[in-house]
Parts: structure tokens; C-alpha cells; sequence
């Protein structure tokens, strides 16, 4: 339901407004790898921090609020990033590697804290990874405003498209290889976006002038 349409659409409407060569395949590939990404980060998360918060419930409340808050604060600076937003998508990557094989120290570390304690470290603690996840969305949103704004639903498309199947996939690998694998799979989805955005999305990407870059 998102190729089929993708492929056969007519020429669109604003295509004298489109610059560059960004490819629809280069949208696809990047937009769906971030929609995998953010889940197969987020759902471990929740799994990892259950021991240290005790409940299934304050994990599930305590991940998802620091995620979407600081994703948010993420997003926001995106704008102000310039030509370093390629590079926060690969500190996104290196991040995912550390916490994949990090938090069970800081669990072990902290487990005898005050519950207020856990969770105010809990926050701390998934703060940075948050802030780069919320990055690389908007930054290739950025660029197809400018180069390719006709793909700018599909790349919204695609990407929630992507987290729904990302949640599925993420309990399948999980129930097979464990919650570690998740997260370094999510590495892995995350470098392939920052590969398609360094060599295919924002390759001479020209902004207008006034525009964020």
C-alpha cells in the first residue's frame, strides 16, 4: 500500500519546486529504517528498566514519557544542527551500541536506591540516547522540503508504517535472541539511515535561501 501508489503516481503538482536527484527509494529505505530503529530502542528500554523501577507499569510510564520528551527537545534542535545532522544520526548509532551493552551495570549499580532515586537516574540515563533519536526525522524532512517536497507524506507514511511492524518484529527477535540483539539490530537500522542520508538524501542538497540549514 505505500510502493504500489509510490510507483505509479503521476508527476506531481509542485515537481518545478523540486531540486536535486533524491531518489524515492533513498526515502523509503530511510525513513522506514528510522521507524525501526525508534521502536527496536524504545521497547528494550522499557524491558531493561523494569528490574530497576520493580514494576512493569513504572517502566512502561518512566521510558515512554523520557523518550518523548527529550525525542521532542531532539527534534527542536535538529533545525540548528546545520551540516552536523549527519553526524548525530552516527552518534545515534554509537549510542545504541553502548546502551545495548551498558544499562545492566547501571542497573546492578543502583538497584538498592530509593525508588525516586531509580527513577530520576532512569530519566538521566535515557536523556542523550533520546535527544538522537529525535534528530534524524526531522532533519530528513528538512531535506525533502527543499529537494523533494512531493515525498514528504510518504516519508511520514513510511515511517509509521515502519514502526508498527518494528514492535512486532521487536518481541519476535527478542523471544529469539534476547532484548540486546534488539537494540544492536536498531544500530544497525539506524546506520543504514545515516548511510542513505550521507550518500543519497542530503548529497548537494541546495536550501533556499532563508532556510534552515
Amino acid at each position: 500500500m505505500i510502493l504500489g501508489p509510490l510507483i505509479i503516481r503521476k508527476a506531481p503538482a509542485d515537481i518545478s519546486c523540486e531540486v536535486g536527484n533524491t531518489r524515492s527509494w533513498a526515502v523509503l529505505v530511510y525513513f522506514f529504517a528510522l521507524g525501526l530503529g525508534f521502536l527496536w530502542l524504545e521497547l528494550p528500554l522499557m524491558q531493561r528498566f523494569i528490574l530497576l523501577l520493580g514494576h512493569p507499569t513504572y517502566s512502561f510510564g518512566v521510558v515512554l514519557f523520557a523518550v518523548l520528551v527529550f525525542s521532542g527537545l531532539g527534534s527542536l534542535a535538529a533545525g540548528r544542527l546545520g551540516r552536523y545532522r549527519g553526524w548525530a544520526i552516527l552518534a545515534l548509532v554509537a549510542a545504541a551500541l553502548v546502551y545495548a551493552l551498558g544499562t545492566v551495570p547501571l542497573v546492578q549499580l543502583v538497584l538498592g536506591w530509593p525508588l525516586p532515586a531509580r527513577i530520576v537516574i532512569s530519566i538521566v540515563s535515557i536523556a542523550p540516547l533520546a535527544l538522537l533519536m529525535g534528530i534524524p526525522f526531522p532533519s530528513g524532512v528538512e531535506v525533502l522540503k527543499v529537494r523533494r517536497p512531493s515525498l514528504v507524506p510518504w516519508a511520514w507514511g513510511t515511517n509509521g508504517y515502519a514502526s508498527v511492524v518494528g514492535s512486532g518484529l521487536a518481541a519476535l527477535l527478542a523471544l529469539s535472541w534476547g532484548f540486546s540483539t534488539v537494540m544492536l539490530a536498531a544500530a544497525a537500522a539506524y546506520l543504514v539511515a545515516w548511510v542513505v542520508y550521507a550518500l543519497a538524501l542530503n548529497t548537494g542538497a541546495t536550501f533556499p535561501t532563508g532556510a534552515r540549514t
